[in-house]
């Protein structure tokens, strides 16, 4: 991929360019030319670009790469693209080069005295396609890992999001039917798989929002002959684990999906106050997160990754979770809104569906209001003091990003592109931009890190910190300092849901 992350190429480098065969002769003298063969006369085979993805915002990286066939003038895989918009598997079948020396040495020639980059004149670094097959299609989204491949009868079986971006489910498409795509899991709930090698038997975990996990096993079996996935047929051999509903069912979160002004859709979770009143207006967290490659809200049953909603809620608290525009499964126009703008575009929606929710239950007691998140949504917590201070009374911001230009560039770049390309953009996005607007009030700001955290690191936090104490601004600060980016620690985690009760209880 290049560095702007919007172009990606498939190369098939062949195995004997991996292996040195012995030799007792002298070693070629600094700058003698090539001859293109090993030392025992075999000769090396050329690399070559089988396949080339382009996008205009950038190309997410998945693991859906599956071979079928590799004969001397063609090679044939499996591959998903998001080149409709959504993520869908396609047949490619892709034209190879001949294994010439001369061919070799002429290409090789073509490269190193090619002045572009790219090195447009040279056959072997352009894609031939000899066909493409698109296996799925639609406005929904082929998951981007795990594809299993049923050789003997050309089945595929994939996982994917065609029911409801909220819900994973097991699909199988037949190479010799494509685009008749069929649903071998049930609707409502959603499901993690695994197959055994020759695709007869799958393991099946599958839960939802009020049901817990259950494990199953199943065999696959196929009743018509002609390969069709209508006549795949999966028999249960048993349970591994069986879920059922909780001890307390209502304590389950609700799933809303309130549409924005604009008609767009999204998704919100919601935690009631376990000590539930009709016609009382409670304290409410927003807990966010808000960044790209994440997804919040959807049809499973969390359990352990939710115990910090369950005890704020137990506490008397509303706790809410949105997934706004930028957030993944839901194509590449929603993910890609907030390209070259992470930080301004966000809090719009969230703050949008707070404010639906809050008039659409009656509970929301809109002048308590806290916003709360870890990495991204630390940085999204930050900005939410700044951008809309009216509406949140504190901010509690974990391991936040302060600087677009202090990230991880791989990750950074990707979405906002290189900095001198978009200077305003990084600018607009960082918080040390708003020093100025950070309350005068004590006790709406906590900031909290982990001392060593290895992927935002401390000087993002150090820098933000001295530039509140240049503006002499209030803000509380809590240090982890044997901590790294997620809290490994029983004792740090049990301080630091201590800290954050109580800075709400005292505060909001």
């Amino acid at each position: 991929m290049n560095r702007l992350q919007q172009r990606l190429e498939v190369v098939l480098i062949p195995i004997d360019n991996f292996c040195e065969p012995y030799s007792s002769g002298p070693s070629s003298p600094a700058g003698e030319e090539l001859d293109w063969k090993s030392p025992l006369g075999q000769t090396i085979s050329p690399m070559q670009v089988i396949y080339r993805e382009t996008s205009a915002t950038w190309v997410n990286v998945h693991d859906l790469l599956h071979f079928l066939d590799v004969t001397p003038t063609t090679v044939s895989f499996l591959w998903a693209s998001e080149e409709s918009g959504f993520r869908h598997l396609y047949l490619v079948t892709s034209s190879l080069l001949g294994n010439s020396v001369n061919g070799v040495r002429d290409e090789m020639s073509q490269i190193s005295s090619s002045p572009d980059d790219s090195h447009t004149n040279t056959a072997n670094l352009h894609p031939r396609i000899v066909n493409k097959v698109a296996l799925t299609g639609g406005e929904w989204e082929v998951l981007g890992r795990n594809l299993w491949m049923d050789s003997a009868r050309q089945i595929i079986y994939f996982q994917g999001l065609r029911e409801s971006p909220l819900e994973k489910h097991l699909y199988a498409v037949s190479l010799r039917s494509p685009g008749n795509v069929s649903l071998l899991t049930k609707r409502g709930y959603s499901y993690t798989v695994d197959f055994n090698q020759d695709c007869t038997i799958l393991v099946q975990t599958y839960c939802n929002i009020q049901e817990l996990p259950t494990c199953e096993v199943k065999s696959v079996t196929q009743t018509c002959t002609n390969g069709s996935v209508n006549g795949l047929v999966l028999t249960s051999l048993g349970f591994l684990l069986e879920g059922g509903a909780p001890e307390n069912p209502h304590y389950c979160p609700s799933i809303y999906n309130p549409r924005l002004h604009n008609g767009e859709v999204l998704y919100a979770m919601v935690f009631k106050p376990h000590n539930f009143t009709l016609g009382v207006k409670y304290p409410t967290i927003l807990n966010v997160y808000g960044g790209p490659e994440v997804q919040t809200v959807n049809n499973t049953f969390k359990g352990m990754r939710q115990l910090r909603m369950h005890m704020l809620a137990a506490q008397g608290y509303c706790v809410i979770c949105v997934d706004s525009r930028g957030s993944r499964h839901r194509g590449v126009k929603f993910e890609s809104y907030l390209r070259c703008r992470m930080g301004t575009v966000e809090l719009a929606d969230q703050v949008e569906v707070l404010k639906i929710l809050a008039e659409q239950l009656g509970y929301i007691d809109m002048n308590r209001v806290a916003i709360h998140g870890w990495s991204y949504g630390g940085y999204l917590s930050l900005m939410g003091l700044v951008q809309y201070p009216d509406v949140f009374r504190v901010a509690i911001a974990g391991a936040p990003v302060t600087n677009w230009e202090y990230y991880d560039t791989g990750y950074t770049e990707r979405y906002m592109n290189l900095p001198e390309n978009n200077r305003q953009g990084y600018t607009a996005g960082s918080v040390l931009s708003y020093i100025n607007k950070f309350p005068e009030e004590e006790n709406r700001l906590l900031i909290i890190h982990g001392l060593i955290d290895e992927n935002v690191h401390f000087f993002h936090t150090s820098q933000l910190i001295n530039c509140l104490i240049k503006a002499n601004k209030p803000y509380q600060l809590q240090v982890y300092p044997n901590e790294r980016h997620s809290l490994r620690n029983l004792e740090a985690s049990k301080h630091y849901e201590t800290t954050l009760l109580s800075f709400l209880q005292n505060n909001l």
